[in-house]
């Protein structure tokens, strides 16, 4: 499932980067739920969401990168109900 492997990379991401789930959850302006419903998969965060939290809070700025973790969220949209 798209969603999950988005969620599963989304933690890891988030934990190689030393944040929280608190710190995630207020620099996006979401509850800390939201996050832990992002990275088990039960979510599919939006663009500007997905935008913030990788290239912004976690500094990823690989452009390869980026571009996956979008597709997948992308595809987890489109099979979410």
């Amino acid at each position: 499932m798209r969603s999950v492997k988005l969620g599963q990379e989304l933690r890891r991401l988030r934990e190689t980067a030393g944040i929280s789930p608190d710190q995630a959850a207020r620099a996006i302006g979401r509850s800390r739920s939201l996050i832990g419903h992002f990275e088990l998969g039960e979510r599919v965060p939006s663009k500007s969401d997905l935008i913030v939290l990788v290239r912004d809070l976690y500094a990823v700025h690989d452009e390869e990168t980026l571009e996956g973790l979008e597709a997948l969220r992308t595809e987890a949209s489109e099979r979410s109900p």
